[in-house]
């Protein structure tokens, strides 16, 4: 059923990754555990744990999701009358937005239920001021590259390196070229890799 507004808290035990997509809804993304990047144009923003990212309708965007990653996602229909930003970018709730959206995600009642809460969380959401500025880690991970040395951490330049290979494999790269470019032609740590990262040996 679609709702005007809704929240899900989802966990992702593998790397996910969304395809690239106009949103059909606005999206307020908190990243929970882990870590999600978030590509919106050119660039990719690193969603660090407990920070919030505001994807507004019509927005063109790609979201990879990291191993052992948990979020909560609020989505407003593109319907809804009341004005919100039309920005992407980070934001800041205030203490009541905050309240509101915490007692959402860890509330397992009923939607109808909650009725009021997300009524009140809306009316909250035009005030929200979003700054769409690269982080520390975020330029980190777009200086990376499977071919430089990097100061990131060793599992995730992994990820980013199985990432890197399933780009190359979807936009037809040969599989022997890439296992030969990522992982020095060695196979067997290549399927190791894959399935621990991605959940599947094979990157389609």
């Amino acid at each position: 059923m679609h709702y005007s507004i809704s929240l899900q808290t989802t966990e992702f035990r593998f790397l996910s990754i969304t395809s690239r997509k106009k949103l059909l809804k606005h999206c307020l993304l908190r990243v929970e555990e882990g870590l999600a990047l978030v590509r919106l144009g050119k660039h990719e923003f690193a969603v660090e744990a407990g920070k919030l990212l505001w994807l507004p309708f019509d927005c063109l965007t790609s979201i990879s999701y990291l191993p052992q990653t948990k979020v909560s996602m609020l989505e407003v229909s593109s319907r809804v009358q009341t004005k919100l930003p039309t920005q992407a970018g980070f934001v800041v709730l205030n203490e009541l937005a905050t309240a509101l959206f915490n007692r959402l995600a860890q509330s397992d009642a009923p939607h109808e239920q909650k009725q009021d809460l997300y009524r009140v969380l809306l009316a909250e959401l035009p005030t929200l001021n979003p700054v769409l500025q690269q982080s520390k880690l975020g330029k980190r991970i777009a200086q990376w590259s499977p071919e430089q040395p990097s100061d990131l951490e060793k599992e995730l330049q992994l990820v980013l390196r199985v990432r890197e290979a399933r780009r190359r494999v979807l936009s037809g790269g040969k599989l022997e070229t890439v296992i030969n470019d990522l992982f020095a032609g060695d196979h067997v740590s290549f399927s190791a890799l894959t399935e621990s990262v991605y959940g599947k040996t094979s990157l389609k």
